[in-house]
């Protein structure tokens, strides 16, 4: 396994399980996770993260995100906390 490959499966562990006191995706019973989830097969997997928040609109959760972390996301009207035009 390459350095890449390995950061990869690293990345995908952290998101999905957490890391100290941080909870993962799979944690935080608001968010539905969309995609591979089971961590004995993070290999058959990508780093990318498909999710949604209950009750936020997805544009809240870009922005806040954004503003907070300078993590870019995604969602089909906004990208980065920047609107497309």
């Amino acid at each position: 396994m390459d350095a890449i490959e390995k950061y990869g499966r690293e990345l995908s562990r952290v998101m999905l399980a957490g890391f100290d006191y941080v909870p993962g995706l799979l944690q935080m019973p608001h968010v539905n996770v969309y995609g591979l989830k089971d961590l004995s097969r993070l290999e058959e997997r990508d780093p990318t993260f498909a999710f949604k928040v209950r009750g936020i609109p997805d544009e809240e959760v870009v922005e806040h995100i954004w503003a907070k972390y300078g993590t870019a996301l995604r969602s089909k009207t906004t990208i980065r906390g920047c609107w497309r035009s």
